[in-house]
């Protein structure tokens, strides 16, 4: 499934796959086209604010924090 993240913050965005697995290093490259390394605007997918499909998001978000937990 197609995710899109935004960040209002710095008004980017990107197209994820949803339904793949969620690695550390995956999580990094999509923050970075979020937003710079040095930038704290976003959460752990590098999201911020109102997104497309909040439950989806919100799905994704609860699996990218148990990868930063357990890796």
């Amino acid at each position: 499934m197609k995710l899109t993240i935004r960040n209002e913050f710095t008004g980017n965005e990107i197209t994820v796959d949803a339904s793949k697995l969620v690695t550390r290093a995956k999580l990094k490259s999509w923050r970075r086209k979020l937003h710079a390394d040095d930038c704290t605007s976003g959460d752990s997918l590098g999201g911020r604010g109102k997104q497309v499909n909040q439950s989806a998001y919100d799905a994704l978000l609860m699996r990218a924090e148990q990868v930063l937990m357990t890796e």
